[in-house]
């Protein structure tokens, strides 16, 4: 809501007036790379320069409108706005987020020269910025797999000690902390989902090559076994690691472990294989033949070539046609344009020429 008032101002505006010297005429003539994005998620990684640290973070922005301007030789650059999800901050009663304008480079992959709109609640940025389309965001595939393993605990009737952070002094155990270095538990792994923790996912290095069946390239695997996976582990790792395999807490653990893992690997390989699977079925299936005896005919006889293969894979499977029929003719391929059911019975008949003919128990 916030991005489409902004992207309004910004129309409202460019009606009244010339930006930066660029005419309306040459505005629409030139090509902007966020034209149709508005509105759009986009995760921002930082490319950090010669001199800048590393400790920069990884932003999620929505694309709130999109601009031209000019330097001192005239020549135009492209300016796009970003509305910051993730950086709103409460003041008061009501909450400022941030915005900021940036030069766009390399058709819309590149973003340098930030300028926020205002610094006091604007987070540290790098000078530069790599532009992905976020896939990650709330509602996404990659977000509903997530989402679906943790249903999947909660509604386990093992989960009940993974469902909460550890309280050593109520559970007695005092030297939790010392053994445990990194806890973890389900409420808090379905926290950091919602806030966004495993949503940040770095693309891939332009260096490296994407083959067509690059399924790690996919939303749904590098999501489901990003940082996500990585702290669902801690949850039964650490269960073991401080009660021993052997105990019974211990032994849920595993078990959950064991199904949990099973059920990512059935969810990411249904969502990677998907589009092939379409693919392969689409072209794989036979088109269905309606075959008439004729066009006068009253027949009405569909057969269908993937018929006996149905029949086959019913009874056994791949089970081959028999190339000749039980007195060695060949059996054709092709539908007959009749069948028995549809032709006249022809047999003869002997008409009686009296009625002594018709037998003694005839009747009339």
């Amino acid at each position: 809501l916030e991005a489409a008032t902004i992207q309004r101002k910004i129309l409202s505006n460019l009606k009244s007036r010339k930006t930066n010297g660029v005419s309306e005429s040459h505005r629409q003539l030139r090509h902007h790379p966020f034209k149709d994005k508005v509105g759009t998620r986009v995760m921002l990684t930082p490319q950090p320069g010669d001199g800048e640290s590393d400790t920069f973070q990884i932003l999620v922005g929505i694309i709130a409108g999109h601009d031209h301007s000019t330097d001192e030789t005239d020549f135009v650059k492209d300016q796009v706005l970003i509305l910051l999800e993730d950086a709103a901050e409460e003041v008061g009663d009501e909450k400022k987020s941030c915005s900021f304008w940036a030069t766009v480079h390399l058709e819309g992959t590149l973003l340098t020269d930030i300028r926020p709109d205002a610094m006091e609640h604007a987070p540290s940025f790098c000078s530069r910025y790599k532009v992905d389309m976020h896939e990650y965001f709330q509602g996404s595939e990659a977000y509903d797999v997530c989402d679906s393993i943790i249903s999947y605990l909660r509604s386990h009737p093992k989960s009940g000690p993974f469902m909460q952070p550890v309280d050593p002094i109520a559970l007695g155990i005092p030297d939790y902390f010392q053994v445990i270095k990194n806890p973890m538990d389900i409420s808090t792994l379905a926290k950091n989902l919602e806030a966004g923790k495993y949503s940040r996912i770095p693309p891939k290095s332009p260096d490296d090559v994407v083959e067509e069946n690059d399924f790690d390239n996919h939303p749904v695997y590098k999501m489901a076994y990003g940082p996500f996976y990585d702290d669902l582990m801690l949850i039964f790792d650490n269960a073991v690691t401080y009660n021993t395999a052997d105990s019974w807490i211990g032994s849920d653990a595993l078990l959950l472990k064991k199904n949990t893992i099973r059920k990512i690997e059935n969810s990411v390989t249904k969502a990677t294989w998907n589009g092939q699977e379409k693919r392969k079925t689409t072209t794989s299936s036979t088109a269905k033949k309606s075959i008439y005896a004729d066009e006068d005919s009253d027949v009405d006889m569909y057969e269908y070539e993937s018929d006996q293969g149905d029949y086959d894979d019913d009874f056994g499977g791949g089970r081959k046609k028999s190339k000749k029929s039980k007195g060695g003719v060949k059996s054709s391929s092709k539908p007959r344009k009749e069948d028995f059911c549809s032709k006249a019975i022809e047999r003869p008949f002997m008409m009686p020429v009296t009625t002594s003919e018709f037998g003694m128990s005839a009747a009339f």
